[in-house]
């Protein structure tokens, strides 16, 4: 039997990096899977490795920025009968997230060792970082915690950043800081709204982590504290088995507890 064996963990972005990472985790440990994300065929390759670790795994193409993606996703999951006791978000990751597809911020970031100099961020780039960083982060919690809520338990765990909190960013550009600090303020007061229907909130500082966001940045890859996803899953692991009377409202590092855990 595993750490998760009985639940369901629906995870927002679940067909690379972070997602992914946990996906398989929370898999090995029992739990089913529902993962979303704007790559079907990314999906359907995560599926297939789920396959042999005896979970159901159910799929779904989402993107997190369009219009009514949330209140569609809830109304999808209510309709086909896809309850679930685990829910994650991992979409954001500031310019650098843009950037892997927008040739002209890439090359500015290239430019400029990871930053663009909050002056010239212009004012489009800024509305799709908060779009998918933040407002993303927030529709999460308010279409799908409620089903926690209904159920009276469960976890709701939000990929963050120690750029977000005050005076803690190294290297990290304007946009992304204030797209991380937004979401570690959200998340710490509605836990204290959460907590009396029995269901845990909390941020998960994953670290300097090697995904496609930072894949090509000579800054990022030579980093000597950079990891990857997978070592973030232990502490993810941890906060999905958190309920309202366990750890909740809290700023939970994974490299933190990644280090007790190897030392205890």
């Amino acid at each position: 039997m595993g750490r998760l064996s009985g639940q369901t963990a629906l995870i927002i972005g679940a067909s690379r990096g972070f997602g992914r990472a946990i996906a398989l985790g929370y898999a090995r440990e029992g739990a089913n899977i529902i993962g979303v994300s704007r790559d079907p065929k990314a999906l359907d390759a995560l599926a297939q490795e789920l396959a042999p670790l005896g979970v159901e795994v159910v799929t779904h193409a989402f993107d997190a920025t369009a219009p009514r993606a949330y209140p569609d996703l809830a109304e999808w999951l209510a309709a086909d009968g896809h309850p679930y006791d685990i829910l994650v978000h991992t979409p954001g990751g500031g310019l650098h997230a843009l950037a892997v597809s927008d040739q002209r911020l890439r090359a500015q970031l290239m430019a400029g060792q990871g930053q663009v100099p909050f002056w010239e961020i212009e004012d489009d780039v800024m509305d799709r970082v908060l779009a998918l960083g933040v407002k993303s982060a927030i529709n999460c919690c308010k279409y799908l915690a409620p089903a926690l809520i209904r159920q009276g338990r469960g976890s709701l765990v939000v990929l963050g950043s120690a750029s977000g909190i005050p005076g803690q960013a190294v290297n990290a550009d304007a946009a992304y800081c204030a797209e991380k600090g937004a979401v570690i303020s959200y998340v710490l007061v509605i836990s204290r709204e959460l907590q009396p229907h029995g269901v845990a909130a909390n941020v998960l500082l994953p670290g300097l982590t090697r995904t496609t966001i930072t894949e090509g940045y000579p800054h990022w890859e030579a980093h000597p504290t950079i990891l990857s996803p997978e070592a973030a899953v232990p502490a993810a692991v941890f906060l999905a088995e958190q309920t309202a009377d366990g750890v909740t409202g809290q700023i939970f590092s994974a490299r933190e507890y990644l280090a007790r855990t190897q030392t205890g």
